[in-house]
């Protein structure tokens, strides 16, 4: 049996429920491990060191990632495009003029 969106004849998203599942746990893990790991220098009274800030700052950037994805997802759709594609692809390109413009 063929689901509502595939009777609509919407093509498959590259945004899927796995990618937003992963995408939301895994920052939500590793941010548990930066904050054991802070804690862990804190308690053994060690110094934090620039590698404790390199990897604060390297969640921070992988957390820019998950919030495209949930982003991206929410506005085309999740598992099968809700937009059309010609009206998507207008405006991803007035969106990279306004970019090239400023």
């Amino acid at each position: 049996m063929s689901s509502p969106q595939m009777a609509t004849g919407s093509q498959p998203s590259l945004i899927t429920t796995g990618l937003i599942v992963v995408s939301v746990i895994f920052p939500v893990l590793s941010l548990l491990s930066i904050v054991l790991r802070f804690m862990a220098r804190k308690s053994a009274r060690q110094d934090f060191m620039a590698d404790d800030w390199w990897i604060a700052a390297a969640w921070i950037a992988s957390l820019s990632v998950s919030i495209n994805s949930w982003y991206f997802g929410a506005t085309t759709g999740v598992n099968y495009f809700t937009v059309d594609p010609l009206s998507g692809i207008e405006d991803s390109l007035e969106v990279i003029e306004d970019l090239l413009i400023s």
